[in-house]
């Protein structure tokens, strides 16, 4: 028997609760489902194929409960109690749709949104709740760094089961993983015993978890699942380790299904690179650990509970992660939240800077500027003393304007600079996708070229246009041509994987040998002339 494994297979039934007390159920059977009568979510849908096969033939098969009421029927599972309820309290029709996206469907998907610049819909109730719920729990150190609550579900407590037996496989499966590369596992060493060494996570000791399976404890556990991915470009660190919130509890849910994503509250890309391209002195930076700087609160860090032993030499240790972490739903929000909150708490002698935390951050990245090189001056130090009043650090800072950066510390620069501060035009910054060359002031467009004798398919044409990205519509002839491709090849009914008719093959060679002049376009960032 073969299973499809959903999220959620539909909505919970029944539809209200059913009150039951006035029907009459033989004493001393066993239903299938005690708890019928109560609003539920369905864990397993069997079809008819398999259905009538768990009914019971020999022996009494059916009971009447009486008019107007179901019947009950015997099956492998015990008595299923089924039929129309007079008093249901709601008429609900349910549709279904299971859909599965691979990655490049996702990629075409970012591939238009980039133009999509809708407005944006007012909250809903789940987002408005994560807002309200913010502000009635998020609270200061003596520090002043933030603590949050984690936004929860109003069924957060049913919707969470045990997680312990599923992070334990993972883990091992991972360890079989990292004893093949020892490379790797060393650099996942240094990111966890990174993470004990800023006490963004803490050991909870055998003891303590003796004192917890002894004692009735209503606090809920759970345990996330990790894994590493690899960023080879970043100029910190190259592997890090995310936790996977969206790994399915036993109950069939994830901690993600249970917690609340809270609504966007950052400006959309288009309009913050608009404005950096309104500043005549440009200045980026970056958050250093942005999530791991806020605290979240004690009574949730058992929900963020973690297996791991730097070597197959030592016993499986529990972790507790003690900031918000990467990998849970609504810990963008959280973070940004907080940026925002700071900038209310603190942000009144600091103007400028406050205004740069309210719309020149896109999560992490600070992409902004300045009219003239002291108004660049003074905003670089008072960014950066806001964002520690809240135990922020920015680092990476870059400028077109090397006098900006006079004075920061070599560790804190977005590109290497020498004594001179003579900023290479060779060298580059990359912000949200966008190449930024500050010594020329130059953006440009890298699109790498791979030759390939192989036949195209319409899956490996799709693909390589979906990489290009350009939100500000700077190559826009190019991406039409390619737009007619794919309208093109979407009118075809061949597979994925099928060579494209020679006309269309022909088209897209001639297409993609020109791409890599792309590499050669270059627009200033300042889009204005001065003054």
């Amino acid at each position: 028997m073969e299973f499809l494994v959903l999220q959620k297979v539909m909505s919970e039934l029944p539809s209200a609760h059913i009150p039951v007390a006035h029907w009459k159920i033989p004493n001393g059977i066993q239903l299938a489902d005690p708890t019928f009568n109560v609003s539920s979510r369905i864990d397993l849908l069997i079809g008819a194929e398999h259905f009538y096969r768990i009914l019971y033939e020999k022996e009494m098969k059916r009971m009447t409960l009486g008019p107007e009421l179901p019947m009950l029927i015997n099956s492998a599972f015990g008595w299923i109690v089924t039929g129309k309820v007079s008093d249901a309290r709601s008429n609900v029709v349910n549709c279904c749709l299971a859909t599965a996206s691979d990655n490049l469907n996702i990629q075409l998907q970012k591939f238009w949104e980039i133009e999509n610049n809708e407005e944006r819909a007012a909250w809903s109730k789940e987002e408005q709740d994560s807002e309200n719920h913010f502000l009635k729990t998020f609270s200061r150190t003596e520090k002043g760094r933030y603590v949050v609550r984690l936004p929860k579900h109003i069924n957060f407590n049913h919707m969470v089961g045990k997680s312990r037996a599923m992070a334990l496989t993972r883990l091992q499966k991972m360890e079989k993983q990292l004893e093949r590369n020892p490379k790797i596992r060393s650099q996942y060493n240094a990111f966890m015993q990174d993470y004990l060494d800023l006490g963004h996570m803490k050991e909870i000791t055998i003891e303590e978890l003796q004192k917890e399976a002894m004692e009735t404890c209503t606090k809920k556990f759970h345990y996330l699942p990790h894994h590493a991915v690899f960023k080879e470009c970043s100029t910190t660190t190259k592997v890090r380790v995310v936790f996977d919130g969206s790994a399915n509890t036993d109950s069939g849910f994830s901690l993600n299904d249970a917690l609340l994503k809270g609504p966007i509250i950052q400006d959309a890309l288009l309009s913050l690179l608009l404005r950096f391209r309104k500043h005549e002195v440009a200045l980026v930076s970056d958050v250093e650990k942005m999530y791991r700087q806020v605290l979240v609160h004690v009574d949730d860090t058992g929900l963020q509970r973690i297996f791991y032993r730097f070597s197959l030499m030592e016993p499986i240790r529990v972790f507790e992660l003690s900031t918000v972490t990467y990998g849970l739903t609504p810990s963008s929000f959280l973070a940004i939240r907080v940026l925002h909150q700071l900038a209310a708490d603190e942000g009144s002698k600091y103007p400028e800077a406050t205004n740069a935390i309210l719309n020149d951050f896109y999560v992490d990245d600070y992409i902004g500027g300045a009219s003239g090189i002291d108004e660049a001056i003074q905003l670089q130090k008072d960014l950066g003393i806001l964002m520690k009043k809240g135990g922020f650090t920015l680092r990476k800072w870059c400028s077109n304007k090397p006098e900006v950066v006079v004075g920061i510390p070599t560790e804190q620069l977005g590109i290497n600079l020498t004594v001179s501060f003579d900023v290479s035009p060779e060298e580059k910054v990359k912000s949200l996708g966008i190449t930024w060359e500050p010594g020329v002031d130059q953006l440009r467009f890298y699109y790498d070229i791979t030759a390939s004798e192989q036949a195209w398919t319409r899956r490996s044409i799709l693909s390589s246009i979906a990489k290009l990205f350009d939100p500000l519509g700077l190559i826009s002839p190019v991406i039409n041509v390619a737009k007619i491709l794919m309208q093109e090849l979407a009118l075809l009914n061949s597979g994925w994987d099928m060579p494209v008719p020679v006309e269309i093959e022909k088209k897209w060679k001639t297409f993609y040998s020109h791409m890599a002049k792309i590499s050669e376009l270059k627009i200033q960032q300042f889009a204005f002339v001065s003054n």
